[in-house]
């Protein structure tokens, strides 16, 4: 598993969020208030990704697959 690709936690919950959903909270000009209840987030993880510290493996534009 390469170093920054994300890590399987025994017992992790299904998470509310991918990868397309990462790169519309990083490209939204609103609030992060606003865009954690519009994902069901706290706003201390919207937080956390855009500053690049959750989510980190996630690049700002698609891939081409």
């Amino acid at each position: 598993m390469a170093e920054d690709t994300p890590k399987k936690r025994p017992g992790a919950q299904p998470t509310k969020l991918d990868e397309d959903k990462i790169r519309k909270i990083r490209a939204s000009d609103a609030t992060q208030r606003n865009i954690a209840k519009e994902f069901g987030i706290s706003q201390q993880h919207v937080s956390l990704i855009r500053k690049g510290k959750s989510w980190k493996w996630v690049d700002n534009e698609p891939s081409d697959k």
